[in-house]
């Protein structure tokens, strides 16, 4: 087990050597003082937030210590439990703990992190439950947690982590799929606003200093939503609301999504440009004929 001050040492190393000021590693967190007394080594924050503040500063799984204090513990073993629960789609035992640890929520001091954790895992619960389900209020409020500004300031304003950047790209495929379901309402406007944030999204990943393998695969789905939006939006400037055609391009855009794994960030593009423009090209000429899309 490392030492408490080690810890502080460690992540004050990565922030300078990043130049990285103190305000952005901790904002939405802890307070600037509290995260100073953790650098100086007078504190040592939980399992959760050390472990957000590494994410932050882009330090991959593989170089990070773990571990656990032993009051956090018992907290602990009851979130990895959630965890493997929602993993093998355990979903009954998965509600039941979410309620076992929120009753928890007003006997211990929770961090935001564990909250937001919380509401995430419940919108994943639900969507295996009920693929339609309506997370978007789940996944909002998981962002809200350690992001009390979000969507009142540019997301290139924030220092944010692997966590946080998967929670957004969530909601925002959360918003798409309640826009795709609902079209005979026309939300063209919001489908646009959302596709200025996707892009703003996958420019801020793009630049951010991630660890390699998370990066490339943030970057692989958000552009996946990002193309799903472009084909979406064609609709709307198509002016053409049949379920049956509209199903059949969503049927076809799964085949895209079946892309094997692609190393070179530059190819995932050229795949997506290339696939999306034929797409594109069906929707304006109207032809929906299923020989077709079994050529793509």
């Amino acid at each position: 087990m490392m030492k408490r001050v080690e810890f502080g040492e460690y992540i004050k190393y990565i922030r300078e050597q990043k130049r990285i000021p103190q305000g952005r590693v901790c904002d939405g967190i802890c307070s600037r003082v509290l995260y100073h007394y953790y650098e100086e080594g007078k504190s040592c924050p939980g399992f959760w937030i050390r472990n957000r503040f590494l994410s932050r500063l882009g330090v991959s799984q593989k170089n990070r210590i773990a571990y656990v204090h032993y009051d956090e513990y018992s907290m602990w073993e009851k979130y990895w439990r959630l965890v493997e629960c929602v993993d093998i789609g355990a979903n009954e035992t998965a509600l039941k703990l979410i309620n076992e640890i929120q009753k928890c929520f007003s006997e211990y001091e929770v961090s935001s992190i564990e909250r937001q954790m919380i509401y995430a895992l419940k919108a994943k619960v639900l969507l295996q439950i009920n693929p339609k389900s309506d997370v978007r209020y789940l996944y909002f409020m998981a962002i809200k947690e350690t992001i009390p500004d979000f969507q009142k300031k540019r997301i290139d304003n924030f220092l944010l982590s692997i966590e946080e950047l998967y929670y957004i790209l969530a909601f925002y495929k959360s918003e798409y799929e309640y826009y795709s379901d609902n079209i005979e309402k026309n939300f063209s406007a919001e489908m646009n606003e959302l596709s200025n944030n996707v892009w703003d999204l996958i420019k801020y990943i793009e630049q951010s200093e991630l660890d390699t393998d998370n990066k490339f695969w943030l970057l692989y789905f958000a552009k996946r939503l990002e193309n799903e939006l472009g084909i979406a939006r064609t609709t709307y400037v198509c002016g053409n609301n049949k379920t049956s055609e509209r199903s059949k391009v969503k049927e076809n855009f799964a085949l895209l999504c079946n892309i094997p794994k692609i190393y070179c960030e530059s190819q995932v593009i050229d795949v997506y440009r290339r696939k999306q423009k034929n797409l594109l090209k069906m929707f304006l000429s109207a032809e929906y004929h299923q020989e077709q899309y079994s050529e793509l």
